[in-house]
């Protein structure tokens, strides 16, 4: 009997300890993020802080500085519009509801939000957003109280907690 007991005590306390464990990344992924980094091919393509933005600036005008000055565009210019995408890329706000919903927001003034259902599947650390149009997007995932990580294919988004971003 008292083992009957201890077993039982024992499986109580996993099957406890595996709930929490679901319900942390459900928790966690609740409230409002905002896109920091974004990567292709593990390359950084975008940031929010200025030095690792700059740095990716200065490695694109060394790689095609030629071809932008076909075309007409300088190192400012090149600097110029991708500060300005950095700042459209700063207004954009991810909010994962507990209903199972997203809502991706442009924050531009033009832009209409978009809203789309999405499941997390915490065993396999895969989120699934699914598009207007029907396409299911799923990404590998990991996440701490203030940061999630989405990879999918050659592509890489970071965000922080909205509450955050501007603290670091």
């Amino acid at each position: 009997m008292k083992n009957q007991i201890l077993t039982f005590l024992l499986l109580f306390v996993a099957t406890a300890a595996i709930a929490q464990a679901d319900s942390d990344d459900k928790t966690r992924l609740r409230g409002s993020w905002g896109i920091v980094e974004m990567a292709k091919d593990e390359d950084l393509a975008m940031s929010l802080d200025p030095q690792k933005q700059q740095k990716i600036i200065d490695d694109a005008w060394v790689q095609d500085s030629v071809m932008m000055l076909e075309m007409g565009m300088n190192k400012a210019m090149l600097t110029k519009n991708m500060e300005e995408q950095s700042e459209l890329l700063s207004k954009v706000t991810f909010v994962f509801d507990k209903k199972g919903k997203v809502t991706v927001s442009p924050n531009d003034g033009v832009s209409a939000d978009v809203f789309s259902p999405y499941t997390l599947n915490e065993a396999k650390k895969e989120l699934t957003i699914e598009e207007e149009n029907g396409d299911k997007l799923v990404y590998n995932y990991l996440i701490t109280d203030n940061e999630l990580i989405l990879k999918r294919e050659s592509d890489m988004l970071i965000f922080k907690r909205k509450s955050t971003i501007n603290k670091h």
